[in-house]
């Protein structure tokens, strides 16, 4: 092997290192979001405790929230 080609084999290992690094980045970074969001939903339901349960359309509601500050997250909006 070559000097020039060995040294193209590094750049492409580090290139894909550092795309791979990126991405696990964003992914920990949107995993921290739907942390807090499934928590602040966790303090709710706590907070109901004693009363009737949520309705199915209350649940759905709840959901659609944490997917939608999980999409503003990975976009980088604050939500």
């Amino acid at each position: 092997m070559t000097e020039g080609t060995r040294r193209g084999s590094e750049d492409g290992y580090f290139k894909l290192y550092t795309h791979q690094k990126a991405r696990l980045i964003q992914l920990e970074e949107e995993n921290r979001h739907l942390r807090s969001a499934l928590s602040d939903m966790r303090s709710i339901l706590v907070a109901r405790q004693g009363e009737p349960p949520l309705l199915a359309e209350d649940w759905h509601k709840a959901l659609v929230t944490i997917i939608d500050a999980a999409l503003l997250a990975r976009e980088g909006r604050p939500s």
